[in-house]
């Protein structure tokens, strides 16, 4: 059974490429920039999802969402050992360590 007729495709990474090549023909796809969303809206599902335009913000009308965005490598481990962490928009949170790869106090990252 699919989850809709219409569906939202937001992103450009390897599980939106597969997304895509699994559902093309079977459903109307719409592939968006993650940086155009605005916002999904909806009530008990989704029916829309807002972009930016040129002109202001269109709405998109939608059956669901598929969100394909960069992966974070997991850091909260470091973290409870004393690590700092920092967040870049492109990668996500990452341990931040010293030249040495210390993170934190007997914490090291190779």
């Amino acid at each position: 059974m699919l989850v809709g007729g219409r569906i939202a495709v937001v992103g450009s990474g390897p599980y939106a490429a597969c997304l895509v090549e699994q559902m093309e023909g079977a459903v109307e796809l719409v592939q968006l920039d993650a940086e155009s969303v605005v916002r999904a809206s909806g009530r008990e599902r989704i029916s829309g999802v807002d972009v930016k335009t040129a002109d202001g913000t269109r709405r998109i009308k939608v059956n669901a969402l598929a969100f394909d965005g960069p992966g974070a490598p997991s850091f909260e481990l470091a973290v409870q050992a004393g690590a700092s962490v920092d967040f870049d928009a492109q990668a996500g949170y990452f341990p931040r360590g010293d030249a040495d790869g210390k993170l934190a106090a007997g914490v090291f990252f190779p």
